[in-house]
């Protein structure tokens, strides 16, 4: 049995990107971070909470992983 990649998704609050990796919840905000094993968790930056999407560990026919709420 495979375990499946928990891994998350958001819109950056500023930026006009996807932030991919952990979840973290502060006083309201959100946040996506990489765990790195040499710099410790780095917070990639602070995402809109309506667009977070959890990987469902499927992919498309492009090899594109999708997320919770994808039109596919």
């Amino acid at each position: 049995m495979t375990m499946r990649e928990i891994l998350f998704r958001g819109k950056h609050s500023k930026k006009s990107r996807w932030d991919c990796g952990d979840l973290y919840t502060n006083n309201g905000k959100a946040y996506i971070t990489l765990r790195d094993t040499i710099r410790g968790v780095r917070v990639l930056g602070e995402v809109i909470p309506d667009t977070i999407g959890q990987y469902t560990g499927l992919i498309d026919k492009n090899g594109t992983k999708i997320f919770e709420g994808d039109i596919v």
